[in-house]
């Protein structure tokens, strides 16, 4: 199993580096780095050659020694430059020039992909936001604490979040590991605007925040956590004996979860048109529920089985309601039907390959 792994990951690589390779040809690579400041004069080491040696001389990124990655440069690039020598070239410009070149890299992928969407006349722009993390050394946990645990005493995460529209990065946030996702989700309420169409992961789920982005004319896609209650208005409420008013306990009926992971066939979508959830009551919103196929299922399986391996292994009820993907929604069923809300929550995805690159 670790051979297939790594056979995997060294195919992953090399279709990576020739991703690189087609979107950006010597001459701009090198133009970037006189830009940038990394090349000042007629340097042997050109941008180029230092770019290739960096991303392109292993499988690994930043695992060589400085003396491995000086005899790659000779072989390779036919550049004689000493392991001190490259050791000075490793400095403020040469991060700046990486930078720019993974901004650019990242710029033109949201581009291409934008390009498969036309814009919707109720959508204003649609915010995609996630989180990647990362282990640093633990010299830095003062400033940068880890999520916890023996190998994680610091680390770094980066949030980001762009408009799928226009391509354009909207926030691009670097602190702490253990730093939560709807920490930083939160700060940011007062940026909705009306037709900002937010798709979020479980990570930021919060239903007042839901509810804010709705005050506010925006709209929402987001999973359900499977231990959120949700309920649909009796259309019967118990009145007191002076029928004066009704007893609060019976203006909502619960949903069933459980029954319908039973209930429900594999593949079969249904869809409530006014739910409320949590404790509080909260949106009144739409609520698709769809029902995992057989190869859905069983690829859900294995991220429970990785879970459990990380944390307590679920209860009973929790394996039961994985069967199902719930999704909560206030975009109107006029301009988003029950079987395209899966299909926009989707979109999510395409920040996590950015990640991937």
């Amino acid at each position: 199993m670790a051979g297939q792994n790594k056979v995997e990951e060294n195919y992953s690589f090399r279709a990576l580096s020739e991703t690189f390779h087609q979107l950006f040809d010597p001459k701009k690579v090198n133009q970037l780095a006189y830009e940038t400041g990394f090349c000042q004069r007629r340097s042997k080491l050109q941008g180029h050659a230092f770019f290739s040696g960096c991303v392109f001389f292993s499988n690994s990124v930043a695992n060589e020694t400085l003396l491995d990655l000086s005899a790659h440069l000779e072989k390779q690039e036919n550049i004689c430059i000493s392991p001190q020598g490259l050791h000075e070239r490793f400095n403020e410009q040469a991060v700046h020039f990486l930078e720019q070149f993974l901004k650019q890299l990242i710029q033109k992928d949201f581009t291409e992909e934008t390009t498969l969407l036309k814009k919707s006349a109720i959508f204003k722009r649609i915010r995609i936001i996630d989180s990647t993390a990362f282990i640093l050394d633990p010299m830095f946990s003062e400033e940068f604490p880890g999520s916890g645990g023996t190998r994680h005493t610091s680390g770094a995460k980066i949030q980001l979040e762009y408009d799928l529209f226009s391509g354009r990065i909207m926030e691009n946030y670097l602190g702490a590991e253990k730093e939560g996702d709807k920490q930083f989700s939160d700060t940011n309420l007062s940026k909705i605007f009306p037709g900002d169409l937010c798709i979020r992961d479980l990570g930021y789920f919060d239903l007042k925040e839901y509810q804010s982005i709705q005050d506010a004319g925006g709209y929402y896609i987001t999973r359900v956590k499977t231990t959120t209650r949700l309920f649909i208005k009796n259309p019967h409420p118990e009145p007191f004996k002076n029928g004066s008013n009704q007893k609060k306990h019976s203006l909502y009926l619960p949903i069933s979860l459980e029954e319908l992971a039973d209930t429900l066939h594999p593949g079969e979508t249904i869809e409530f048109p006014e739910v409320y959830c949590g404790k509080g009551h909260y949106l009144g919103a739409r609520v698709v529920i769809h029902c995992l196929n057989a190869n859905e299922l069983k690829n859900r399986k294995r991220q429970i089985e990785k879970l459990a391996q990380k944390r307590n292994p679920l209860s009973d009820r929790s394996k039961k309601i994985k069967k199902l993907n719930i999704y909560v929604t206030n975009c109107p069923a006029d301009y988003v039907p029950m079987d395209m809300v899966h299909e926009l929550y989707s979109l999510r995805w395409q920040i996590e390959l950015v990640f991937k690159t």
